[in-house]
């Protein structure tokens, strides 16, 4: 369901979302500073750091999307909710390098990482239907792939809840320290295979694209894939939402730069159908003694649907016609 970004739910949403992303930050720094970054090892001073990153940038970007009216309504919620998804996954990151190593963080040590595991096929289904709510696809010719894909995550989604019991993606030993099993490559099945797919359809309506348009959403693919089978190889490497969130501010400014350029190539094509309607309409009145007449039309927007206008058929007879295009608001043209 699209929410409309000039509806009062919309405002009310967009606030209680931002103040959820500064307490969230807040409370980031301080757990942060109160474990101490020289008591930490230094990939998770990195890795911390770069997750802390991620969250001031979800939070600037979340308050330039939603202030600027330049969106197409019909996939802003779709964006907002990835760039929410992908702050939930940089919070839940740090906090499990936090409790990571303390035996009495255990339970909350499978929970945080449960979350941050679920948001990998979160972000790949929010790109999925991002992608076809741009494109504007009919949703009964996506059916059938919509209802595969949402199957697909919520059983994604329930495998994760299954690993806090039996343990075949991670498990989290009695001290408290997390340890990868021999499964967690296929946790990230699920959200690549997503990915592939929808660049599959990229490809295919690429002509409906800008041609940066297709760069950007190569970019969110296959950029956090490369850095996810990176932290396959090499355990200590957490850099996917970071980079994620900077592909989304990517996005934003091409969206920005290719919906600016409609804009303008928009506002020059009704400058020029208003200087033709002004041209087209009479400016002259018959000079006449015996009678006067004025007329004005001033349409709602730009250009008008309606036209007036009036001619002498001869010395005594005097010609007036008026056209309203239905369903167009304007100001009725007055003679």
């Amino acid at each position: 369901m699209t929410i409309s970004i000039y509806s009062k739910r919309f405002r009310v949403h967009a606030r209680l979302a931002a103040i959820f992303f500064v307490a969230a930050i807040a409370v980031a720094l301080m757990s942060f500073i109160h474990r101490g970054p020289s008591t930490l090892e230094t990939n998770r001073v990195i890795n911390i750091t770069a997750d802390i990153f991620c969250m001031v940038l979800g939070l600037v970007l979340f308050l330039c999307c939603g202030s600027d009216t330049q969106w197409d309504q019909d996939n802003l919620n779709y964006f907002l909710l990835m760039i929410i998804t992908t702050f939930v996954a940089a919070f839940t990151d740090e906090y499990a390098w936090l409790v990571d190593g303390k035996a009495s963080m255990v339970m909350a040590n499978k929970i945080i990482n449960t979350v941050y595991y679920s948001t990998t096929p979160g972000l790949g289904y929010l790109f999925w239907r991002y992608v076809i709510t741009f494109l504007n696809v009919d949703r009964e010719r996506t059916y059938k792939w919509d209802r595969f894909f949402f199957c697909g995550l919520v059983l994604a989604i329930l495998f994760r809840v299954g690993n806090i019991f039996f343990g075949y993606y991670f498990t989290i030993s009695a001290s408290g320290t997390y340890t990868r099993e021999r499964l967690y490559p296929i946790s990230m099945f699920y959200g690549y295979f997503t990915l592939v797919m929808t660049l599959l359809l990229v490809i295919r309506a690429r002509k409906r694209f800008e041609k940066f348009q297709v760069i950007a959403l190569f970019c969110y693919a296959l950029l956090p894939m490369a850095v996810g089978i990176l932290t396959i190889a090499f355990y200590g490497l957490s850099l996917s939402s970071p980079v994620i969130m900077m592909v989304f501010m990517l996005m934003y400014c091409v969206l920005n730069v290719v919906q600016s350029r409609k804009r303008s190539v928009e506002e020059n094509e009704m400058h020029l159908a208003t200087a033709i309607q002004e041209t087209v309409l009479p400016r002259k009145f018959p000079d006449r003694t015996d009678f006067d007449i004025y007329a004005s039309m001033i349409p709602a927007k730009d250009v008008g649907g309606d036209f007036y206008d009036f001619f002498l058929l001869d010395e005594d007879h005097l010609a007036m016609v008026i056209a309203d295009v239905s369903g167009k608001a304007s100001r009725p043209p007055f003679i």
